[in-house]
Protein backbone atom coordinates (compact mmCIF):
# COMPACT_ATOMS: atom_id res chain seq x y z
CA UNK A 1 0.00 0.00 0.00
CA UNK A 2 3.06 2.63 0.40
CA UNK A 3 3.62 4.90 3.40
CA UNK A 4 0.99 7.54 4.17
CA UNK A 5 0.40 11.07 6.35
CA UNK A 6 -2.22 13.66 6.96
CA UNK A 7 -1.20 17.12 6.39
CA UNK A 8 -2.43 20.67 6.35
CA UNK A 9 -1.87 22.50 3.21
CA UNK A 10 -1.39 26.16 3.52
CA UNK A 11 -4.24 26.51 0.37
CA UNK A 12 -6.87 25.26 3.35
CA UNK A 13 -5.91 25.35 7.12
CA UNK A 14 -9.53 23.88 7.12
CA UNK A 15 -8.94 20.28 7.14
CA UNK A 16 -6.14 18.03 6.90
CA UNK A 17 -5.52 15.66 3.97
CA UNK A 18 -4.51 12.34 3.38
CA UNK A 19 -0.99 12.25 1.67
CA UNK A 20 1.26 9.01 -0.20
CA UNK A 21 4.95 9.32 0.52
CA UNK A 22 7.03 7.70 -2.01
CA UNK A 23 10.42 6.98 0.09
CA UNK A 24 12.70 6.23 -2.75
CA UNK A 25 11.82 9.86 -4.32
CA UNK A 26 10.89 11.85 -1.33
CA UNK A 27 8.13 13.24 -3.06
CA UNK A 28 4.97 13.16 -1.29
CA UNK A 29 1.33 12.99 -3.88
CA UNK A 30 -2.17 14.47 -1.96
CA UNK A 31 -4.64 11.77 -2.01
CA UNK A 32 -7.39 13.82 -1.29
CA UNK A 33 -9.18 16.14 1.65
CA UNK A 34 -10.49 14.55 4.77
CA UNK A 35 -13.15 17.25 5.96
CA UNK A 36 -11.66 16.60 9.60
CA UNK A 37 -8.82 18.56 11.07
CA UNK A 38 -5.93 17.61 13.73
CA UNK A 39 -5.49 14.25 12.72
CA UNK A 40 -2.81 13.19 15.08
CA UNK A 41 -2.85 9.80 14.38
CA UNK A 42 -3.33 7.58 12.11
CA UNK A 43 -3.21 3.89 12.03
CA UNK A 44 -4.76 0.98 9.02
CA UNK A 45 -6.37 -2.10 9.96
CA UNK A 46 -8.20 -4.30 7.52
CA UNK A 47 -8.12 -2.07 4.60
CA UNK A 48 -9.24 1.14 6.33
CA UNK A 49 -7.48 4.34 7.68
CA UNK A 50 -8.02 5.25 10.98
CA UNK A 51 -7.61 9.00 11.91
CA UNK A 52 -7.32 10.02 15.78
CA UNK A 53 -7.84 13.58 16.52
CA UNK A 54 -6.81 15.76 19.19
CA UNK A 55 -10.25 16.36 19.98
CA UNK A 56 -10.28 12.83 20.61
CA UNK A 57 -12.92 11.72 17.12
CA UNK A 58 -12.18 8.24 15.88
CA UNK A 59 -12.68 8.78 12.23
CA UNK A 60 -12.10 6.10 9.16
CA UNK A 61 -10.20 7.73 5.76
CA UNK A 62 -11.24 6.17 2.47
CA UNK A 63 -7.65 5.23 1.09
CA UNK A 64 -8.51 6.11 -2.51
CA UNK A 65 -10.35 9.54 -1.98
CA UNK A 66 -9.03 10.79 1.51
CA UNK A 67 -12.92 11.03 2.85
CA UNK A 68 -13.21 10.74 5.98
CA UNK A 69 -15.88 9.76 7.78
CA UNK A 70 -16.43 10.70 12.05
CA UNK A 71 -17.08 7.60 13.36
CA UNK A 72 -17.22 8.45 17.10
CA UNK A 73 -17.16 12.04 18.07
CA UNK A 74 -15.65 11.84 21.13
CA UNK A 75 -13.36 8.93 22.69
CA UNK A 76 -12.56 8.97 26.17
CA UNK A 77 -11.74 12.62 27.68
CA UNK A 78 -8.36 12.82 26.62
CA UNK A 79 -6.66 14.20 23.50
CA UNK A 80 -5.01 11.28 20.73
CA UNK A 81 -1.17 11.89 20.17
CA UNK A 82 -0.65 9.12 17.68
CA UNK A 83 -1.27 5.87 16.22
CA UNK A 84 0.44 2.47 15.84
CA UNK A 85 -0.44 -1.04 14.11
CA UNK A 86 1.23 -4.07 13.06
CA UNK A 87 1.98 -4.60 9.84
CA UNK A 88 0.85 -8.53 10.58
CA UNK A 89 -2.65 -7.29 11.20
CA UNK A 90 -4.85 -10.84 10.21
CA UNK A 91 -8.29 -9.56 7.76
CA UNK A 92 -11.28 -10.90 9.37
Amino acid sequence: LGTFITLRCDFDESQDYLARIDVSSASITCVGPIGVRDIWGLGFWAGVFYGFTSDGQLVSIDATTGRGTVLEASVGADAFWGAGVTPEAPLI
